[in-house]
């Protein structure tokens, strides 16, 4: 008897507040087991074996609004994840985007990224903002803009804003 368990974290419709992607990353060289089976049909499921058990029990169907893997490019994840943000911002109202895993799992990659072509989320927000700020200030409109990078780790939370800021002053480095 196959026994499949589905989550469904997809947030129900188009209306909803929160959405939930996942960005995977390959298994470690190490790991023998291919514990990840992704549906090229359907780009909002995973499914996760436990290599432990029974090959008809241990299977864990997720969804989400997008399941993202490791040769998807910063580019693309962007246009999913942060674009529909832009113009929710620049009408008045608060976004979150924020990347939660293990350490070493990609945030940080995901988030800032390299540069060029790799650079991650948070380049792209800020240009793309910053470019709708230039246009309209152009046409005589005014804007203002806050943000916030903070970092919670070992329930501490850091504002990397600050950290960044009193590197600058300080010439050190940011620890």
């Amino acid at each position: 008897m196959d026994h499949h368990v589905v989550s469904d974290y997809t947030g129900g419709d188009s209306t909803s507040s929160i959405k939930v992607f996942v960005r995977g990353r390959p298994a470690d060289e190490n790991d023998e087991h291919n514990v990840y089976k992704l549906f090229p049909n359907d780009p909002k499921k995973i499914q996760i074996k436990d290599p432990t058990k029974d090959e008809n029990y241990g299977d864990h169907i997720f969804a989400f609004e997008r399941v993202f893997w490791s040769e998807t490019g910063q580019a693309e994840i962007y246009e999913a994840v942060c674009a529909p943000h832009i113009s929710h911002v620049l009408s008045g109202y608060n976004s979150c985007i924020f990347a939660y895993g293990q350490t070493g799992s990609g945030k940080t990659y995901s988030m800032f990224g390299e540069s060029g072509e790799h650079r991650g989320m948070i380049p792209r927000v800020v240009e793309s903002i910053v470019s709708e700020i230039g246009s309209k200030n152009k046409s005589g409109g005014e804007c203002a803009m806050v943000v916030s990078f903070l970092e919670i780790y070992c329930d501490q939370i850091r504002d990397l804003g600050k950290a960044y800021l009193e590197q600058m002053e300080g010439g050190g480095p940011i620890d």
